[in-house]
């Protein structure tokens, strides 16, 4: 037996050797939310305080859990889910029935306390109860919040790597994706607001070793879910989502009720070049090669579509919102000056 760093004993790797024809024969990675979620991977949901991530989750987890696609359009595996509720499960009971969860069957189990990654002695009371519970069923775990999941530094690139080893280690041994609930960095709201994506609070180790980064961050009285990282897919394009809320818990749902925002005429026909551009994100110059306007023009244009959140700016390329999509789908390009 081998000691790992955090002191657990584990098997000795098995070192195969693949040629390159036979790495090309594996498998390619699924989706366990088809384009957003990959299976079996290490994903994270981030951004401010207060603005629906764990409501989020949980309509992710409930998509999985029933089979049906998320948001009725992102079709999923079905599966079983753990959910830890590491902060406690103050709250959960409403959040559960605002979602209309199934009461029925053990698809879906929560844990009221918190696991802590990186102890290996908490790593195999979890596996063991998951064990089981859903041996060989298991889909997704979440741990809502990182921050109550693990005791060190989230500054220390150490730290976080002992985490995210016990992470992957509870990945490895039961097939399921994992999602860690996290907060964004101090004034990230404003930096939403602003247009821009802060990053995650901690250490840059933690981005590092993720498949998959989301940030959900507050935009005009609704949510819009961006990709930061998805390390093997396309980022998917920023979801527009609304919390329904009521008088004790919200859920989710799509955030297509835009007004209509009266849009110039070069901002339509911008709008529309980088809709039907080959690549479906261009950096400022090559859009603006596409839309034929003089560079002043279209950089009023580009102003007033991301100023209205139609297109968003991810590594100095631009990409249209579903909200932008959306747009489109309803109302005819003008044709005159």
């Amino acid at each position: 037996m081998s000691t790992s760093r955090s002191g657990s004993t584990s098997t000795p790797p098995s070192m195969q050797l693949l040629s390159a024809g036979e790495v090309m024969k594996q498998p390619s990675p699924g989706w366990l939310i088809d384009g957003v979620l990959p299976e079996s991977g290490l994903a994270m949901l981030y951004g401010p305080p207060g603005q629906g991530k764990t409501f989020v989750a949980l309509s992710m987890v409930k998509a999985v859990v029933c089979g049906s696609p998320w948001l009725d359009k992102y079709r999923t595996l079905k599966g079983t889910v753990l959910y830890v509720a590491a902060e406690g499960g103050g709250g959960l009971r409403r959040r559960l029935e605002a979602q209309n969860f199934p009461k029925e069957g053990r698809d879906a189990l929560f844990l009221l306390e918190p696991v802590y990654l990186s102890d290996p002695t908490h790593r195999e009371a979890l596996l063991a109860a998951l064990t089981a519970e859903a041996a060989g069923r298991s889909r997704l775990i979440v741990i809502d919040t990182l921050g109550m999941s693990f005791v060190g530094d989230e500054n220390s690139s150490r730290d976080i790597g002992e985490l995210m080893r016990g992470a992957t280690e509870i990945r490895n041994r039961t097939g399921a994706a994992i999602l860690l609930i996290h907060h964004s960095v101090k004034g990230s709201t404003k930096a939403g607001l602003k247009g821009r994506i802060p990053a995650e609070r901690g250490s840059s180790a933690l981005l590092g070793a993720l498949d998959t980064s989301m940030v959900l961050l507050p935009y005009n009285d609704q949510l819009r879910l961006y990709c930061r990282k998805q390390k093997d897919g396309e980022p998917f394009s920023p979801i527009d989502l609304r919390l329904a809320c009521g008088t004790e818990s919200c859920r989710v749902s799509f955030g297509f009720d835009y007004p209509d925002k009266q849009l110039s005429n070069r901002a339509m026909l911008a709008l529309r070049a980088l809709r039907d551009s080959q690549d479906g994100a261009l950096r400022a110059k090559d859009w603006c090669h596409a839309t034929l306007m003089p560079s002043s023009t279209f950089y009023k244009a580009a102003a007033e579509l991301t100023e209205r959140g139609y297109v968003v700016k991810y590594s100095n390329r631009y990409s249209v919102t579903d909200a932008g999509l959306a747009l489109l789908s309803n109302i005819p390009l003008k044709l005159s000056a």
